[in-house]
């Protein structure tokens, strides 16, 4: 057939990644209990999980319209094995990457939002692996988790292999 772009690749993804992102808001309201020593909230799935399936899809689409665009007047046989490429790479590696930082993105808006409610006042950054500039551990900054990390900052995870994350600030006392 025709490759279709990202509208099909999307309308497969999304409900395929939907339990990803419910699994990860369920942990994130998990951590929130055992921080808290109380019940688990209500686990809480942002708009943050959908932006990154559709970024997904659209890179997804991107790489089969890049390999369509190289492989542009050549016979089926080198057209295939160019798609054929793109699925291959996203089958070994980026779709294992995006799956992972879309649940992990549900299970920290579900975690910053449960602390929230628990009545929390600062979460801390936990860093793990390399640091970017937009990661608060980075900077070890602190901030409300109601609110969004300070400018510049992006909530863990800040990119695609971002694996820092927060907890609760324990004040001295």
């Amino acid at each position: 057939g025709a490759w279709e772009g990202a509208g099909p690749a999307l309308a497969a993804l999304a409900p395929a990644l939907d339990p990803v992102a419910e699994e990860g808001a369920e942990a994130g309201a998990q951590a929130v209990a055992a921080f808290t020593g109380g019940e688990p909230p209500a686990p809480v799935i942002g708009a943050r999980s959908a932006a990154l399936v559709q970024a997904m899809a659209e890179g997804l689409a991107a790489g089969v319209d890049a390999a369509l665009a190289e492989a542009a007047g050549a016979g089926p046989l080198e057209v295939a094995a160019a798609v054929s490429r793109v699925f291959r790479a996203w089958r070994a590696d980026e779709a294992e990457r995006w799956v992972r930082t879309v649940a992990y993105a549900a299970y920290h808006d579900s975690l910053l939002a449960g602390l929230a409610v628990a009545g929390v006042k600062q979460v801390s950054p936990v860093a793990h692996g390399l640091l970017c500039a937009e990661c608060p551990a980075f900077h070890r900054v602190s901030w409300d988790p109601a609110g969004e990390p300070p400018v510049g900052m992006a909530r863990p995870p800040a990119h695609a292999d971002c694996v820092c994350t927060v907890v609760p600030t324990v004040s001295p006392g």
